[in-house]
């Protein structure tokens, strides 16, 4: 009868250990995980990111009319969280039509305005009112990225400064402009990278 019950008090303490190293593992496969992505993306946009939805705003050298070079802008939504997330937004044509439709989620760009320290609506786009749109959903799998705004010249459009601090505000399809519902980009200024990097 001793034999048995130190036999099951044995097995007992066995199994707890291997419960302990599943966690042990599980755990340190979930810090690799968030440590690589921290890595990662604090190499390719030079800031990190909280766990869940993530904007990230990419900038290049873009030439447009007279007068030069300019920055074009375009925003990725990454998921940094640990489940895949949909999101519902719009398929676009192209303008020329000579690509494939690009995805697009309604957007608005705001700037700060220093006076009443409140970020104000500069301009918008909502895709449903372009000619050739269909509703279109992306699977954002824990760790990639989409593109929600395929590109647009903030210099260009009147009212915009060097030195304004502007950031994008994303919808989902069927809450567009909502800001309670809105995924926001970190801010960064207009002009401050003239190489557009």
């Amino acid at each position: 009868m001793h034999q048995q019950d130190g036999a099951t008090h044995e097995s007992s303490i066995e199994h707890g250990r291997a419960w302990k190293l599943w966690i042990a593992i599980f755990v340190c496969a979930v810090c690799a995980y968030i440590t690589i992505a921290e890595v990662v993306h604090y190499r390719d946009h030079e800031h990190f990111v909280l766990y869940g939805v993530h904007l990230d705003v990419r900038r290049k050298k873009a030439i447009a009319g007279i007068g030069g070079k300019y920055c074009w802008y375009t925003v990725d939504l990454s998921n940094y969280g640990l489940a895949p997330i949909k999101v519902r937004g719009f398929s676009v044509e192209s303008d020329d039509g000579t690509q494939k439709p690009e995805f697009q989620l309604p957007y608005r760009v705001e700037r700060w305005d220093s006076e009443s320290r409140t970020w104000r609506p500069f301009s918008e786009l909502d895709p449903s009112r372009h000619p050739d749109v269909e509703a279109a959903e992306k699977t954002v799998r824990p760790g990639s990225s989409v593109s929600v705004v395929p590109g647009i010249i903030l210099g260009f459009r009147d009212g915009l400064q060097n030195g304004d601090s502007v950031r994008f505000a994303v919808f989902q399809r069927e809450k567009a402009h909502a800001s309670e519902n809105a995924f926001y980009s970190n801010s960064f200024k207009i002009g401050e990278s003239p190489d557009c990097n």
